[in-house]
Parts: C-alpha cells; structure tokens; sequence
C-alpha cells in the first residue's frame, strides 16, 4: 500500500442515471381494457410500468385468509373535479392534476379492475378492467420452490468536486489542488434467495478537470461487495437490513508524490428503510469499516473508513423515478515504512438518482 500524508476534502455533487436491466424470473402483467364501458375522462397511464406492471411483494408480509402480499401499481389520471373515483368500495386518492396511483392485489391469472365514479349529482359511472397474469401458474412454483434468482444490473454517471491537501511527515511538503470530476459507475445485483441478496459495485473518475494552476489531478476507483440479510426484528413499513461488505480503494494520479494503492476493509452496517405509499420509500445507513494491512491484518483503530448515508426515492416524472439522498463519509490512514504519516478524507455530498 504506497500512502503519501494527505488531507483530502471532497464535495460531490452527484446526479447519477441509473438503468436497471432484469433478467431472470420477472413477472409482469397485461392489462386489458374494457372496450365497451368506460369512465369519462378517466385515463390510464399508456407507459410499460402501467400496461405491463412488473409483480411486487410486500417485503415481511405474510398471508393471512383473503389477502394476498402480491400486487402491482397502476398510474392514471381522473380529470373530473367535481366527482369522487373508486376503486371497489375505497376511494382513490388523487393529486391535484387528478393523476393516481392504484395498488392492485394479485392473487390468481385475472383480477378485476372494478371502477366508480360518482358525481355531485349522484350520477354514477362504472368501468370494469382486468388484469392477465398468465404466468400465474410459473409464478406460484417459483414461490414454492423458493427461487427468487433474479440479475439486475444499473450503470450511471457523477459529477464530483474535489479539494486535495497531501502533507507528509518525512519531507514536510504539502500538495494542494482542487479538481471536478466526472465519474462513472456500475451496479450488479444477484437475488439467490428470497432474504438473500448479492450486490457489486464499481465506480472510477473518468474525467478529472484540473482547477487552478497546479494542473494536478487525482482519479479514484472503488470496488464494493456486500452480501445482504433482511432481519425480521422490525415489520411493514419499516425494513431493516445488514450488509457484510467487502471494499477496495486505489488512486491514479498525475504525480507519483500523491496518492495511495490497495486499501482495503471488511465490515457488517444496517441499512434501515421506511416505505409508503406508492412505492416511495427513506432510507439511511451507518457504516464504520477498519482498513486491512497485509491480508486479514487489520491495523490500529486510527485507520477506518466511516460513513453516514441517507435519501428519499419515489420521486415520480413520468414512468420514472428520482432518488434523492445525501452523504458523510470520512476516511483515516495510517501508514509507516520508507516514510510515516497519516491520511484523513472527509466527503459530503448531495445527489439524485434517475431510474429508468
């Protein structure tokens, strides 16, 4: 591990476009519109979210009699202000456009869409949809056999600003440079099991921006890989996970004076989620990780990485989402040899995420 002393601080800024890809056992949906009755200005959403919805479970629910813990989310708009829309006997909740989002239980091959709208007037106006799931049959054996494999896979880009201080205890010199970076950056998950789930991340600056006239500049890969459990201590709304976490840091920089290689940790943190209503949802996780020295050697207590991270997502512009979220994470190294010194990173940010 080649450590010069250094005090970085960095600001990111990230707004990151993320793009999941399923693969594996995906079961959508078809929704099948009634062509002979229907609800004056009463609109469904026409996107593939709506029309084809991809089937949910409600994580840590159970099955009680008549109920089910499948279910899909419909979007639409209702543009009569002076009605009230129903779903069965239960009215629809709608924003100020009319537009809203209807959670279906699914719990056979057809499920009936039944649609009221009532006036002021005591008009009363009815359609009746369906939901096919022909792969009902396939989904209920995936359940009873218990296999939820599933790969997602999500790539992305970032804005980060970075201000770089590097002290060292030996020569006594002191590198100081800012630089913005445009930064790069994958994600694939591997759901093996119902509660557990495999993830690995990559993330590289692709494009650092020198600020200043010192022309220096600093590029950052990171590797992660966590393995994740959903503990049962807490129930719906709530979620509480851990994560055993393996990570990797190294630098490439313009100078061989700065920088530092193969560091690396190993590290358990909980990751604590509270959903609500139309798949919006907050979350927040705390992470302390020491640094490894020389395999599974762990050094003093003064080398760790640290990291307090939350965020909002359900955001909703069209059939996409945003995710909203903000991060502190400080890093310490210490390090000895041909020089002695100490490392101390402390980062903050704020970003959205665009999920397509």
């Amino acid at each position: 591990m080649m450590i010069e002393r250094k005090t970085s601080y960095r600001m990111s800024f990230l707004f990151l476009f993320l793009s999941p890809w399923a693969m594996g056992d995906d079961f959508h949906l078809k929704l099948i519109h009634n062509g002979s009755q229907h609800i004056a200005d009463l609109n469904w959403d026409e996107s593939k979210e709506t029309q084809e919805p991809l089937i949910q479970v409600k994580p840590g629910s159970a099955v009680y009699l008549g109920t089910s813990p499948y279910f899909v989310t419909l979007h639409g708009k209702y543009l009569r202000k002076d009605s009230a829309l129903l779903f069965g006997l239960k009215s629809v909740p709608l924003m100020e456009d009319g537009s809203f989002e209807l959670e279906v239980e699914i719990g056979g091959d057809q499920i009936e869409i039944s649609m009221t709208a009532v006036d002021v007037t005591g008009t009363v106006e009815s359609e009746v949809d369906h939901l096919r799931f022909s792969e009902w049959a396939n989904f209920k054996k995936s359940l009873t056999e218990g296999t939820f494999k599933k790969f997602t896979f999500q790539a992305g880009v970032s804005l980060s600003g970075i201000t770089y201080i590097q002290s060292d205890s030996g020569s006594g010199t002191t590198t100081d440079f800012s630089e913005m970076g445009v930064n790069v950056q994958g994600e694939i998950r591997y759901q093996w099991l119902e509660k557990l789930a495999f993830t690995g991340q990559v993330g590289v600056t692709a494009l650092p921006i020198a600020i200043g006239l010192s022309g220096n500049t600093i590029r950052i890969l990171s590797l992660d890989a966590q393995a994740i459990y959903p503990l049962w201590l807490i129930h719906d709304p709530w979620k509480l996970e851990v994560l055993g976490s393996y990570s990797y840091r190294t630098t490439f920089q313009s100078s061989s004076a700065y920088g530092y290689t193969n560091v690396q940790g190993l590290t358990i943190y909980p990751h604590l989620e509270k959903a609500f209503s139309g798949k919006k949802s907050a979350w927040i996780s705390l992470r302390f990780m020491p640094i490894l020295a020389g395999g599974l050697t762990f050094l003093n207590l003064s080398s760790y990485e640290a990291s307090l991270q939350g965020g909002y997502k359900g955001i909703q512009l069209g059939s996409h989402r945003f995710e909203l979220f903000a991060n502190l994470a400080l890093l310490a190294l210490a390090y000895s040899g041909g020089s002695s010194g100490s490392i101390q990173a402390n980062s903050y940010g704020l970003g959205a995420n665009y999920l397509f």
